[in-house]
C-alpha cells in the first residue's frame, strides 16, 4: 500500500487516461501480467472528495488507485501473491512525487 501527497504527474489524479496509463505502468514495473485494460471511474460527492477509483487486474491479483484530486493525494494498493521485483515501489513514488507524512 502506498499513499501520500503526488507532486510530479499529477494528471493521475484527475485524468481518467493518464490514471489508466499509470495502473499499466504500475503493472509493467512490478512485472505483474495484466489481464485486460484497467478501469477507471469518476466519482463526485461533497466535492472535496471527488475524484478518480481505478482498477488494473493482473494473474497475481490487482492494483487499485483512489484519488484525491482537491488535496493531491492517492492511496495505491499493489495486491500481489508475487514478489515485486525491487526497486519497483521506489520507480512508482518516483514517478508520482509522492510526499509521505506518516
Amino acid at each position: 500500500m502506498l499513499d501520500g501527497h503526488v507532486t510530479k504527474n499529477t494528471a493521475v489524479l484527475s485524468d481518467v487516461a493518464a490514471l489508466e496509463s499509470f495502473l499499466v505502468i504500475c503493472a509493467d514495473v512490478c512485472a505483474l501480467a495484466r489481464i485486460g485494460p484497467p478501469y477507471v471511474v469518476t466519482y463526485k460527492s461533497d466535492g472535496r472528495e471527488d475524484g478518480l477509483s481505478g482498477v488494473q487486474f493482473v494473474s497475481e491479483s490487482n492494483i487499485l488507485a483512489h484519488t484525491y484530486p482537491g488535496v493531491g493525494f492517492i492511496y495505491l494498493d499493489l495486491f500481489s501473491c508475487k514478489t515485486v521485483p525491487e526497486g519497483a515501489v521506489k520507480h512508482i513514488r518516483e514517478f508520482l512525487g509522492l510526499e509521505t507524512h506518516f
